[in-house]
């Protein structure tokens, strides 16, 4: 007598449920700077611009200080401005290149007209501007320590745009900020 075998249960393959869209970079609301009357917006970055030599990465035009658009692509499209939230102020932040260029661009909000004294480093040289006006220049090889540079700008009431172009001859680059 031939006993049939018993059926055997189909394999249950169970799915990983589907992957939640990717969620979009939001601008981060400014943060209040206190005692200041002043809020700072999300950094942003764009670079690295490549050039021959570190001279020639500190004397070019890559990026329109005096109107920045942050949804501009460079060289081609290898090149985007990019939102840096975890970029904490008072701390040394590193990017990359080597003879190259990096922008760096924030708002900065100010309940009125002021003078705010800032401390600033840079690895290597560093040009700031604010609202489209050069307002620091220092050309120089140097590594990134924080508070290498004091500085003072003239902020008016309402928004400011700050940037900083960093340029790096070789090995890491980077840069320091902090409200004095």
């Amino acid at each position: 007598m031939i006993v049939p075998l018993p059926k055997p249960k189909p394999k249950v393959v169970k799915k990983p449920p589907p992957k939640p869209a990717p969620k979009l970079v939001k601008k981060d609301p400014p943060k209040p700077v206190p005692g200041k009357d002043l809020k700072l917006g999300t950094w942003q970055t764009v670079g690295p611009f490549e050039a021959n030599s570190i001279e020639k990465a500190h004397k070019a035009n890559y990026v329109n200080v005096k109107n920045i658009d942050l949804k501009k692509k460079y060289k081609g499209d290898k090149l985007k401005w990019s939102a840096r939230p975890q970029w904490a102020d008072g701390k040394p932040h590193l990017m990359k290149g080597v003879n190259c260029a990096n922008y760096l661009y924030r708002t900065i909000h100010s309940e009125r007209d002021q003078t705010l004294a800032l401390s600033l480093s840079s690895n290597d040289s560093i040009i700031v501007w604010l609202n489209g006006k050069q307002v620091f220049e220092h050309d120089v090889r140097r590594a990134l320590s924080p508070d290498q540079e004091s500085i003072k700008v003239k902020l008016k009431k309402g928004e400011n745009h700050f940037v900083m172009k960093i340029c790096n001859s070789g090995g890491p680059t980077g840069f320091y900020f902090k409200v004095k």
